[in-house]
């Protein structure tokens, strides 16, 4: 029995490596910062900050690392945690285009100018999981930092008590 329990438990310190998170990035409400009339928005990463920008029409990819809407874009720049307004860009009746690395997320599709196929999409999730993330800490984020010094105590134990058997065989036959 207890040679079961420790191949379980090896097991399971060997494939602890494996498992994999993905990381998400954090950034503040964007409907907290709405503009009047602006209902489109894509969070954005270049040049190693976090951006905002809203849009009255539906924002597209133009190209690599470009960005496009129809008229004019309100961006805004992650700054200490907040969204800080870097300004109206005002194009009038053309497009305005601006440079990205990475979408982050978005309120709608971002589809490909030119080929008209979906090149974004934010994920889809109901308001039951959306919700969920508010309600407090999973199981796992908790437990998660006690599972090596925990399988590290049992592991101790078992060679411990080997160890212990083993000087006690060898002062008994001396």
């Amino acid at each position: 029995m207890l040679k079961k329990i420790l191949v379980c438990v090896l097991m399971f310190v060997m494939l602890l490596p494996s498992i994999a998170f993905a990381e998400t990035v954090q950034y503040p409400d964007p409907y907290a910062v709405q503009p009047s009339g602006y209902e489109y928005y894509v969070v954005y990463e270049y040049d190693g900050d976090l951006w905002l920008a809203w849009s009255p029409n539906v924002i597209k990819y133009s190209g690599p690392g470009e960005l496009q809407t129809l008229n004019d874009v309100d961006r805004w720049l992650l700054y200490d945690g907040q969204w800080d307004e870097y300004g109206l860009e005002a194009s009038g009746i053309t497009y305005k285009t601006w440079w990205f690395w990475n979408i982050i997320g978005s309120n709608h599709d971002i589809l490909d100018i030119s080929t008209g196929e979906v090149f974004f999409s934010p994920p889809k999730v109901s308001a039951l999981v959306q919700t969920m993330g508010q309600a407090g800490p999973t199981l796992l984020e908790v437990m998660g930092p006690l599972i090596i010094p925990i399988v590290l105590l049992i592991v101790s134990l078992v060679a411990f008590r080997k160890a212990w058997e083993f000087l006690l065989r060898a002062f008994r036959t001396s």
